[in-house]
């Protein structure tokens, strides 16, 4: 924008000096009017292509929302389905065990039953006994019978409900897997939307990293998370202050050249006019000056047309961060404030630690691979590592609150992005055994607080 304005005050200056008739005057003015309705029209399709992209931006912004949702709440279906599955594979275990004794007993029932009916019942009278034992003797016979009948009858039906069992853990099974397969699917459509997010953003991400690069080297320094919190809001204003700086001296600057183009319109049509009545020049210098001024004007055309589309880009990213989405006061985000990833609740607030320690936070046990979004509307203030910590990402909402997530396979999130309540920001790591675990904080003014208050009802309760 700038720069075609500039190239024209150049020009325009040496034509000045020039006696030039009023034909080559009029011309000038007409190229002067042409490259201020352009100017105008770059102006126009700048402001069109940002609110084209902050459209698009938002689109996947919600997109990724609702998948997101969706994502987690197949999470939940197949963990349920896989406890219901464990549950069920350690029913079938006891069951197999205890059939496996009953047939035992069953067994030696017979054994003792086979060995007493190889003698007939007359028999019984010349065994070398009394015949008090001999009558106890024809008694057992007597109650073996029913009792070996009764235990058969019982390992029948033993066996059939193992066999409901095994029936039911095998349609559990094919569950988790259909459960999994729509995990996957879930996973890689959020997966995409936020590669297509990232583009869009284009050269915001691109400034967002030099951010994090800016704040990782703060962490390092930092003594606590208190002090990294305040040290990043710092930097956050600067970078604020910094931005509005460089938009009040665009705006400066392109007020100026507007001025200046509109006062160079004027100036040729005033020489237009005056030369109307100057005596005709040198026709030949006059048409090899304006030759080589055309030849000029092409080249700088040529050199400064590169410079304008990065300019453009730039303008459109800077339209585009100004525009950012309508996020929520933490004043309502009681009840509200929702838990980043599906799991179990395995430590909460104030749990005792052991040596006078106590919890600050939330420790959630998740799946492997686990979702994780943000738990209330606010910026992004910090990513990256930080001490016993780990990964952790840091968001920023309204007075003086802060949310820590830490324990981070990998962010998707970048500084400065303004996130809304269930927007994805990260994964959890997908390696080990082990389920992977989530630590929330919820910090006011630097200092933790018990999050139980603000959580959406059913959130944050223990499950083991």
């Amino acid at each position: 924008m700038r720069h075609g304005a500039a190239v024209l005050l150049v020009l325009g200056g040496t034509l000045l000096a020039l006696p030039a008739g009023a034909q080559d005057a009029r011309r000038e003015l007409r190229d002067v009017q042409k490259s201020m309705e352009a100017e105008r029209s770059r102006q126009a399709e700048i402001e069109r292509r940002a609110e084209t992209l902050r459209r698009e931006v938002e689109r996947l912004r919600n997109d990724s929302i609702a998948v997101a949702r969706a994502l987690q709440t197949e999470e939940a279906n197949l963990s349920s389905v896989e406890e219901t599955l464990t549950a069920l594979n350690e029913e079938i275990e006891r069951q197999t065990r205890s059939l496996a004794e009953r047939r035992q007993s069953v067994e030696a029932l017979m054994t003792a039953l086979t060995r007493l009916t190889r003698h007939p019942p007359e028999a019984l009278l010349a065994l070398p006994t009394t015949p008090l034992e001999t009558a106890r003797t024809a008694g057992l016979l007597g109650n073996v019978v029913p009792m070996i009948a009764r235990e058969a009858a019982g390992l029948r039906l033993a066996l059939a409900d193992l066999r409901e069992l095994r029936l039911e853990t095998e349609n559990r099974r094919q569950q988790a897997a259909n459960a999994r397969a729509m995990v996957e699917r879930r996973r890689k459509a959020l997966d995409g939307l936020i590669a297509q997010r990232t583009a869009a953003r284009g050269d915001i991400e691109a400034e967002a990293r030099q951010r994090a690069q800016a704040l990782q080297q703060m962490a390092t320094k930092a003594g606590d998370l208190r002090e990294l919190i305040v040290q990043a809001e710092a930097e956050r204003r600067r970078q604020e202050l910094e931005k509005e700086r460089q938009r009040q001296e665009a705006e400066f600057e392109r007020r100026r050249l507007a001025a200046e183009a509109e006062r160079r319109r004027q100036e040729l049509a005033a020489e237009e006019a005056r030369q109307r009545e100057a005596s005709r020049p040198d026709a030949g210098r006059r048409t090899a000056e304006i030759q080589r001024l055309d030849q000029e004007r092409q080249a700088m055309e040529r050199d400064h047309a590169a410079q304008q589309r990065r300019e453009e880009e730039r303008q459109v990213a800077n339209v585009l961060a100004a525009r950012v989405p309508s996020v929520r006061g933490f004043n309502r985000a009681r009840g509200q404030y929702i838990l980043p990833a599906v799991g179990s609740v395995q430590r909460s607030f104030g749990d005792d630690l052991g040596f006078g320690q106590h919890s600050r936070g939330i420790t959630l046990r998740t799946r492997p691979g686990a979702r994780v979004v943000a738990p209330f509307d606010g910026r992004i203030l910090f990513i990256g590592p930080f001490r016993a910590y780990g990964e952790i990402l840091i968001i920023e909402h309204s007075d003086g609150y802060h949310s820590l997530v830490a324990g981070l396979g990998r962010t998707d999130g970048t500084v400065g992005q303004t996130v809304l309540s269930g927007e994805p920001v990260g994964v959890m790591t997908a390696d080990g055994e082990e389920r992977p675990r989530l630590y929330i904080e919820l910090r006011r003014n630097g200092t933790p607080i018990n999050p139980q208050p603000w959580l959406a009802a059913g959130e944050g309760k223990e499950s083991g």
